[in-house]
């Protein structure tokens, strides 16, 4: 197996508005997770963190990460989607 090259960069240099970024950690500590997503932060603007055991799972635990801080969020996916969702408007808006 090979390592996946990261694209954020170059979709960064493409895109200059608002850009949410995923980061899927495995077999690592919370703070290692939050360390990783926050390595993504020079090219996005918050990036959203979680571990690859909630694969599948219904619900799980997400860091939400930006340059601010990391909130960490136990909810089900659908809504973890709608408080992204949130998140991206409310950003929009005060652009």
């Amino acid at each position: 197996m090979k390592k996946a090259t990261k694209i954020i960069e170059s979709v960064r240099k493409k895109h200059k508005g608002l850009l949410y970024a995923f980061k899927l950690g495995a077999k690592i500590s919370d703070e290692k997770l939050v360390e990783k997503a926050q390595s993504l932060l020079k090219n996005a603007d918050c990036v959203i963190a979680n571990h690859s055991e909630v694969m599948g799972a219904d619900k799980g635990k997400f860091a939400i990460v930006n340059k601010k801080n990391t909130e960490w969020v136990s909810t089900k996916k659908d809504t973890l989607s709608r408080k992204i969702l949130e998140k991206i408007a409310l950003e929009l808006k005060t652009k």
